[in-house]
């Protein structure tokens, strides 16, 4: 086979369930010359079998195995063997639509873009139902590698997600990024550095990507490790932003992206932060660097008047009442 055109890296952890549905949709790409790497991350369910009936059909397909060690780590292996000239990952428990990568991909060479966005379908699969995600992509629209970072901090049009890009590949091997292994919200810092490096963004306005809800992801596990790992994703962020200096730049856009994302983990969590006094403290920490003056003077906040009002809730300790009152008539 001729240097693949895409790998897509797909990484797997206990997904018997899942795992058919999502290969199926993978190895039937339209665009050929494609190579699919599947990380097998110790799984302990019937995975593998699965896998290995798809090696037995699929010249194209590479298997890795490792011990379990995590999403971050697997798709890290991955990264150590791709040989496309771009990259997409999808998680093992979604699949896509047969065409996404010849979509994706024909809209990076024709304009020479390092990452291209396409939009998700929530998939809901208790009633075979699918919801298009609410946001309008420009697909005329190139920015630069500062709108680009603008927009991750302040608006909605570009999250911390792996599963809805294409990659250059040179973007991670040409930079040594590589994604953290000791939290679970690891795209968020992951995707962040690829947008520094990144020179040219475009999008596609199409839903190609179906993410499967359902209770095991890591974004519906409302847990202490999941809320810290959220918070040290957020912070990883910060770090990244004055390694590369470019924290000055970007001030006001990430004080916004802070205050707003902490303030609304902190209700989301707040019952389950109420168990476990350590991870109170750890949350204070990151309360205390929201203050009234700042929320209020950041241009980004003029119309959220529903953070304004839980930051001076906070600040008059009233917060943590109306939280409580909440989950009790809950």
């Amino acid at each position: 086979m001729n240097k693949p055109l895409v790998s897509i890296v797909i990484p797997v952890y206990n997904a018997e369930k899942y795992i058919n549905k999502c290969l199926n949709s993978v190895l039937s790409q339209t665009l050929k010359n494609v190579e699919v790497i599947v990380v097998n991350d110790g799984s302990e369910d019937n995975s593998i079998n699965l896998i290995n009936k798809y090696l037995k059909k699929y010249d194209n397909l590479i298997l890795v195995n490792q011990k379990n060690a995590g999403p971050g780590s697997a798709r890290n292996s991955a990264l150590q063997v791709c040989n496309g000239e771009y990259i997409g990952f999808v998680d093992s428990d979604d699949f896509i639509r047969p065409d996404m990568f010849e979509i994706m991909y024909k809209k990076a060479r024709k304009y020479n873009l390092d990452i291209v966005l396409c939009k998700f379908l929530y998939y809901y699969p208790e009633d075979n139902r699918c919801e298009l995600m609410n946001i309008k992509y420009d697909e005329t629209e190139i920015l630069s590698r500062k709108d680009v970072i603008k927009q991750f901090l302040v608006s909605n049009n570009i999250e911390g997600f792996s599963c809805n890009k294409l990659f250059r590949r040179e973007l991670f091997n040409g930079n040594n990024i590589k994604y953290p292994t000791d939290i679970k919200y690891e795209d968020m810092p992951t995707i962040f550095k690829t947008l520094i490096y990144s020179n040219k963004i475009g999008f596609v306005d199409r839903g190609l990507y179906y993410y499967v809800q359902h209770n095991q992801s890591t974004t519906h596990i409302k847990d202490i490790y999941n809320v810290r790992s959220y918070l040290e994703a957020i912070d990883m962020i910060y770090k990244i932003m004055k390694k590369h200096n470019i924290y000055d730049d970007f001030s006001e856009e990430y004080y916004y992206y802070y205050a707003k994302r902490v303030l609304c983990s902190y209700s989301d969590f707040f019952r389950y932060l109420n168990k476990s006094c350590e991870s109170n403290e750890f949350f204070n920490k990151f309360l205390k660097n929201i203050s009234v003056k700042r929320v209020f003077n950041n241009r980004y906040f003029i119309k959220n008047y529903k953070i304004k009002f839980k930051v001076v809730l906070l600040k008059i300790n009233m917060l943590d009442k109306i939280l409580k009152l909440k989950n009790i008539r809950n």
